[in-house]
């Protein structure tokens, strides 16, 4: 007996790369079809992901991918620019080796482009080692890794355009078991530069963290909870001859997670330092929005059907029923905190809060739309502006600001205007009243 089941062990361990190579064979398959159905979606069905070969062997196997995007991808001025002559599509090949044995199946291998943009992908100094991409799919997690190598060089064949990369790594993690994923992005950025003037584009340090668990869906178009930041080091842009437009820090950070109604709530907060734009004054600034009790399997069915074909328009239908199952929780939005000011501390601040009254449900469904909905929310919100601002807009709005100013929407404070208006079953009120040219006293 004992020597039957030691056969049985041997025979299953040395099936299991077999199986495990059929496996990923199959799911690597599976997955290029459904990226090249969704790519199809968004370039009017003229673009395209293929597996042009797969070699299996026992424990190795070999594989290229292509991905083909539509010629109109590449516009015919970038065209010229970059020297491409053909007309053809843009296509990317993706070449990899597998390694398949008990434990799951691992992966190494490179991304390059062919065809048009060969050529400018190697006067940037590119090869088979430039992009590299490695991965692992187990039996409870899966892996990906991302990196590219430095890349320099003259991006059209005139040497008149500048492309500096720098190195990028991203790295991707995800537990089958808890629907856990974690990924993160370092990315020193890169800079365009024309020889001629002094025209640029520069992207400077690029942080991107994650770790977030699945509450509805699947994970190629599911409904996360859970934490993010992305932080950006400083960017700029100097068009040709024209003043520059830079800002010196951006962290955006999201927070969510499911309350024990199984609703969704949590936060993002949006902060931005050194934001200069032509004729404006320097900025910075801060946001705070939070939301509670939001239906993730009603989210859910809203990105699906926005997701379906972008370029055309949801029926009524698709749209009304899915936020009346949100409508029925008595969602609850609020804008915390909102602060835009210059160096010298002038500036805007304001706060608000949305509240939808789970009445509002039935009346979607019943296809009611403008006050019959606006009797089913509340609205309160207040905005500050630094009388020093108002005084020195330029002349269109500034003449909106008057207007306000005449309809008693702007009032005068000791130091700034300020606006406090409310909207409660479908009556508005500016300052706590209703206003006169709405038919108030």
């Amino acid at each position: 007996m004992g020597v039957v089941l030691v056969a049985l062990t041997g025979v299953v361990v040395a099936a299991l790369p077999v199986i495990n190579g059929w496996q990923a064979q199959r799911t690597w398959e599976q997955g290029v079809d459904r990226l090249s159905r969704q790519a199809a979606v968004h370039a009017d069905g003229q673009a395209r992901m293929q597996v042009t070969d797969y070699q299996r062997g026992l424990y190795r196997s070999s594989v290229q991918s292509r991905l083909a995007l539509p010629a109109a991808a590449l516009p015919p001025a970038l065209r010229g620019a970059l020297g491409v002559t053909a007309g053809g599509p843009i296509e990317l090949v993706l070449e990899h080796t597998v390694q398949h044995g008990w434990r799951g199946v691992a992966f190494e291998g490179h991304v390059r482009p062919v065809g048009a943009l060969a050529r400018p992908f190697e006067r940037l100094g590119g090869d088979d080692g430039s992009l590299q991409v490695n991965g692992r799919l187990g039996l409870s997690d899966q892996s990906l890794e991302f990196r590219s190598e430095a890349l320099s060089g003259p991006l059209d064949r005139q040497g008149n355009l500048r492309l500096t990369l720098a190195p990028l790594a991203l790295d991707s993690h995800y537990d089958l078991t808890r629907g856990q994923w974690e990924g993160s992005l370092e990315w020193s950025g890169f800079t365009l530069a024309q020889a001629a003037s002094d025209a640029m584009l520069r992207l400077g340090g690029l942080r991107f963290e994650a770790d977030l668990r699945l509450v509805a869906g699947q994970p190629s178009r599911g409904i996360w909870v859970g934490d993010t930041a992305l932080h950006l080091e400083d960017m700029a842009l100097r068009p040709m001859a024209q003043p520059a437009m830079t800002v010196a820090r951006v962290d955006l950070e999201t927070s969510s997670q499911l309350a024990a109604d199984d609703l969704m709530a949590g936060g993002i907060r949006f902060d931005w330092q050194g934001l200069v734009m032509p004729r404006s004054p320097e900025m910075q600034g801060t946001m705070a929005l939070d939301f509670q009790r939001l239906d993730p399997a009603a989210l859910l069915t809203l990105s699906r059907q926005t997701a379906t074909d972008p370029s055309q328009p949801m029926a009524e239908s698709e749209w009304r029923r899915p936020l009346a199952v949100l409508a029925a929780e008595g969602p609850r939005l609020e804008l915390s905190n909102l602060r835009m000011e210059t160096a010298d501390r002038d500036g805007l601040e304001g706060q608000a809060e949305l509240l939808i009254r789970p009445a509002m449900a039935e009346r979607l469904v019943n296809g009611a739309d403008g006050m019959g909905l606006w009797q089913a929310l509340r609205l309160d919100a207040a905005f500050a502006v630094d009388a020093v601002l108002i005084d020195a807009l330029p002349g269109e709005a500034r003449m909106w600001a008057e207007q306000a100013k005449a309809f008693g929407i702007l009032r005068r404070t000791a130091t700034h205007w300020r606006m406090e208006m409310s909207v409660d079953e479908g009556a508005l009120r500016i300052h706590g009243e209703q206003p006169w040219w709405s038919g108030g006293s």
